[in-house]
């Protein structure tokens, strides 16, 4: 998905099969959809739901820091000067498929 950049994008329905949102709902359906998720999150323990967000917070700044660390590197890797890449982008088709 990366490499298609604005090429491509992703559909509800494509983004629920490759786990990157739990539910999907009808248009206007995602505020009644977030207060039953709410609901839920809200009948747990505090602590159990405390210490679960602090997990996931501390993996992502975990990730976040090691990949801004290689990140200069790893752009640098093949690129064109930056006038050939401004000429490249202008380029570009503006229609985009959907997944």
């Amino acid at each position: 998905m990366m490499l298609m950049g604005t090429a491509e994008r992703m559909s509800a329905r494509r983004a629920h099969e490759v786990g990157l949102v739990s539910e999907v709902t009808e248009k206007g359906g995602a505020p009644a959809g977030a207060v039953r998720c709410a609901t839920v999150i809200a009948g747990y323990p505090t602590e159990a739901v405390q210490g679960t967000v602090r997990a996931l917070w501390a993996a992502g700044e975990a990730a976040r820091a090691q990949a801004f660390a290689q990140a200069p590197h790893l752009i640098a890797l093949g690129n064109l000067p930056a006038g050939r890449q401004t000429q490249l982008f202008a380029g570009r088709r503006r229609e985009f498929r959907v997944r």
